[in-house]
C-alpha cells in the first residue's frame, strides 16, 4: 500500500528524522515523500500521486494562505500536522473549510513535531484503510438467497446491496459461497479422526462442560477444519455464516460457536455468526488497528439497574487482543432454554471500558457508546454468554440507531476517540449512542 507523505516548508533535519521514523515504523508502506515550498510546488506533487495510493500525511510547517488546499482538496483519507508556531495560521483557515466540505481529513496542532510516536496512531489509520481494501470477506449461505442476490431481485435488493456499500466504504471484498458447494468441497471431506484431536482438547480445556461429550463435539471440529481450509484456499480475512438459517433449513448439522472460538484463536481469522457482514467489516476494522478481537451481540437494557447485558452464543477467549496470553476460562453449554446445544459461556473480562459499534452503510453512520463491564451472567435464558456492563441506557434507547440493527460489536479497550478520527478518514457520520 501506498502514503503519500507532503513537507511543506520542513527543515532537512526534521526530513530526515519523519523519513527514518515512518520506514522504520511502518514497513509495510510504501511511503511517497514530497518536499513543497510553494502552491505550485503543492498543485504539481499532487499530480504525480501514484495510483493506490491510500492516504496522505501532511507535514506544515508555513502558513502560505492555500498552499495546503491541493493537498487536502484531493479527496483522500488525509492527516494535517502543523506546528503550532509556523503553521497556525494556515491549519486555522483550511482545516475549517476542509471540515465543512466533507472531505477526509483529520487535523491536529503541536509544537513539539520532532517527537513523532504520538503520530503512529494516525499514520496506522491509514494503514488500517490501506488493509480493509486488500481485505476478504466470505460469506457462506443458502442457495435460494444466493439466487436471489445475484438476480438483484426486488425483494432482495437491500441485502444485494450491502456488500456494495461495504466495498464503497471500505473496500471489503464479499465472496458469497454455496453452502452446498462448501458441504461437497470442504466439509463432507473432513473425517472423524480429523476432527477428534481438536474436540477432546475443546472438552479438556473448558473450565466446564454441561450436558455435551466429547462425541458431540466431532462435528465442530469438522466444520472448524473445513472452514480453515476454505479460507486459506480463498485467502480470507474474515468468514460468516448465516447459521440460524442454513441450521433450521437443513444445510448445516452443527452450530459454529467452537469452531469461531478456535478460528479467532488459533488462526487470527475474524468469524461472524448470521451473515453479519457489517459487524464482520467492522472487526476486521479494529483487528487492523488495535489487534484486538470483537464480540458481536445481542444488546439488552435493564434501565432498573442501569445496565445492559451484551449476549451471544459466542464470544472470543483472546478478548483483549489477538495475541493476548492472557484467556478468559470457557463453557460448552446448552443455551436458549436448553433447547440449543453447542454454545460458549465465556467469562470475559470486566472492571474494564468497553467500546461497542454499529453502522448503517446506507447512511455512512458508525453509532458508538462505551460502557464498563461488571459481571458475567451464566443462565439457560438466551444465549449462553452474557457480559453486563453500565452505561447509560435511558441515552441509548433514544439514539439507537435502527438502522444498523440490533446487533453491536464490543471491543476491549476505549476506543471512542481513534474511531471518531477513523469515521472521518472514512468519510463517515459519528453519532454517540450514550450521549
Amino acid at each position: 500500500m501506498r502514503v503519500s507523505v507532503f513537507f511543506i516548508g520542513a527543515s532537512k533535519d526534521f526530513i530526515d528524522n519523519a523519513e527514518q521514523h515512518l520506514l522504520k515504523a511502518f514497513p509495510s508502506i510504501e511511503f511517497n515523500f514530497f518536499t513543497i515550498s510553494s502552491i505550485n510546488e503543492a498543485v504539481d506533487s499532487v499530480s504525480k500521486l501514484p495510483s493506490g495510493t491510500v492516504g496522505s500525511l501532511v507535514f506544515n510547517f508555513w502558513s502560505i494562505p492555500g498552499i495546503v488546499r491541493p493537498i487536502l482538496s484531493r479527496g483522500i483519507p488525509t492527516i494535517l500536522v502543523s506546528d503550532t508556531y509556523g503553521g497556525s495560521g494556515e491549519f486555522l483557515m483550511e482545516y475549517s473549510r476542509a471540515l465543512k466540505a466533507n472531505l477526509p481529513v483529520f487535523g491536529i496542532v503541536l509544537r513539539d513535531l520532532f517527537n513523532l510516536s504520538p503520530l503512529d496512531k494516525y499514520v496506522r489509520m491509514l494503514e488500517t484503510i490501506g488493509r480493509l481494501r486488500d481485505s476478504r470477506i466470505i460469506a457462506l449461505i443458502g442457495p435460494d438467497e444466493l439466487n436471489l442476490m445475484h438476480l438483484e431481485y426486488p425483494l432482495s435488493i437491500d441485502l444485494y446491496s450491502l456488500p456494495s456499500y461495504l466495498q464503497s466504504i471500505f473496500g471489503v471484498k464479499v465472496d458469497l459461497i454455496n453452502i452446498r458447494d462448501f458441504n461437497e468441497k470442504y466439509y463432507s471431506r473432513v473425517t472423524d479422526d480429523e476432527a477428534k484431536p481438536i474436540a477432546e482438547r475443546w472438552f479438556n480445556n473448558a473450565e466446564k462442560v454441561i450436558e455435551h461429550t466429547i462425541s458431540d463435539l466431532i462435528k465442530p471440529a469438522k466444520l472448524y477444519l473445513a472452514l480453515r481450509r476454505l479460507i486459506e484456499d480463498y485467502k480470507a480475512d474474515a468468514v460468516t455464516i448465516d447459521d440460524i438459517v442454513l441450521y433450521n433449513s437443513g444445510f448445516l448439522d452443527t452450530w459454529p460457536c467452537l469452531p469461531f472460538m478456535e478460528l479467532t484463536l488459533r488462526d487470527r481469522v475474524v468469524s461472524v455468526c448470521e451473515g453479519d457482514l457489517i459487524s464482520g467489516t467492522l472487526m476486521l476494522l479494529m483487528k487492523f488497528y488495535a489487534n484486538v478481537p470483537g464480540f458481536i451481540n445481542d444488546p439488552a437494557p435493564d434501565m432498573g439497574k442501569g445496565e445492559i447485558v451484551y449476549f451471544h452464543c459466542y464470544a472470543p477467549v483472546n478478548a483483549r487482543g489477538f495475541d493476548s496470553s492472557d484467556l478468559s476460562p470457557y463453557i460448552i453449554t446448552p443455551a436458549h432454554g436448553g433447547g440449543k446445544k453447542l454454545s460458549i459461556h465465556v467469562k470475559l473480562p470486566v472492571n474494564e471500558t468497553v467500546t461497542v459499534i454499529g453502522l448503517s452503510p446506507e447512511e455512512r453512520l458508525l453509532a458508538i457508546h462505551t460502557a464498563k463491564a461488571i459481571n458475567n451472567e451464566y443462565h439457560l435464558k438466551a444465549c449462553a454468554t452474557k457480559l453486563v456492563a453500565k452505561t447509560n441506557v435511558e441515552a441509548l434507547a433514544r439514539n439507537w440507531v435502527w438502522r444498523a440493527g440490533w446487533h453491536r460489536v464490543v471491543f476491549y479497550g476505549d476506543w471512542r476517540e481513534d474511531l471518531k478520527v477513523m469515521a472521518r478518514l472514512l468519510g463517515l457520520r459519528i453519532l454517540e449512542e450514550d450521549a
